[in-house]
């Protein structure tokens, strides 16, 4: 549940406010640098969605727009999580690597491409050696580098409930119908139902925050996550966080949502205007 909503105006009170919540901690793990795909229709390649990364002169325009929250959110975010007290600190990134591909692109070229991360956000990593990547697990078939895909997390969530709905491990409220479809919803006590998935459908942002988290307890066995998003996400990350803990009962006691603008901001000053936290316990 939420517990406290907190309005940061720049990177020393966001520093004060997670050491509040995180110091003594055993294991903190930290999403930031977040960053979208962008297809370079003339060189016919996907490129991060980074500013330094995006130098052409056809790229300033998409630079300016996309290109500075990943390089501010890695870097306040890293600061802040090197000034907390915890025993050990880990950081991922995740990547959106659905919204804007055109059809017959194959984002698995983007991971083939740059599977490290960029040399700006290995440069502030080296400076904080308490400080860890997470990356996830290589598999056959599956590569992604050093990050997490958005697309690839949407696709956990939808096998992971087609084994929970297998299982009949499902929490006591949910509800299955098959009819030419699957469906799973789960029912408050008033009796109004959500749909938590759809056989039919694609997954969403809720379904894909929800998953994050579980893989979060699963790779790192985590009690602390924080988790650095995109303001016009909001609702799908405070959906997807409760949502992770009712369904899948992971073992990540707290959830630190620092939601930031997104577009065209520049520097610190751009990126805390209306900067919000969330605080989730469980």
């Amino acid at each position: 549940m939420i517990i406290q909503r907190q309005y940061p105006a720049n990177s020393k009170e966001l520093t004060h406010l997670l050491s509040n919540q995180i110091n003594g901690s055993d294991i903190v793990v930290m999403q930031t640098g977040h960053f979208l795909l962008y297809y370079d229709n003339t060189e016919a390649i996907l490129l991060p969605g980074i500013a330094d990364r995006l130098t052409g002169p056809r790229h300033t325009a998409i630079a300016s727009e996309i290109g500075y929250y990943p390089l501010l959110t890695w870097q306040i975010g890293l600061r802040a999580l090197a000034a907390v007290d915890a025993k050990h600190k880990l950081v991922m990134i995740v990547v959106n690597d659905w919204q804007y591909l055109p059809d017959g692109v194959d984002r698995s070229e983007f991971y083939d491409h740059f599977p490290n991360i960029p040399a700006s956000y290995q440069n502030v990593l080296a400076e904080i050696p308490s400080v860890e990547m997470l990356v996830p697990p290589r598999k056959p078939n599956y590569f992604t580098g050093m990050y997490f895909s958005e697309q690839t997390l949407r696709n956990a969530y939808e096998k992971h409930i087609k084994k929970l709905i297998e299982r009949s491990d499902l929490p006591h409220n949910a509800i299955t119908e098959s009819a030419r479809e699957v469906t799973c919803s789960l029912q408050d006590s008033l009796g109004h139902k959500k749909e938590i998935y759809c056989s039919s459908k694609r997954q969403n942002c809720t379904h894909e925050v929800a998953e994050l988290i579980w893989t979060v307890h699963e790779l790192a066995d985590a009690d602390v996550f924080i988790n650095f998003f995109p303001l016009v996400c909001k609702e799908y990350m405070l959906e997807g966080t409760e949502l992770s803990h009712e369904l899948f009962r992971h073992g990540v006691r707290k959830v630190i949502n620092v939601g930031m603008q997104s577009s065209h901001v520049h520097n610190e000053n751009d990126i805390f205007r209306h900067a919000e936290v969330i605080i989730h316990e469980f």
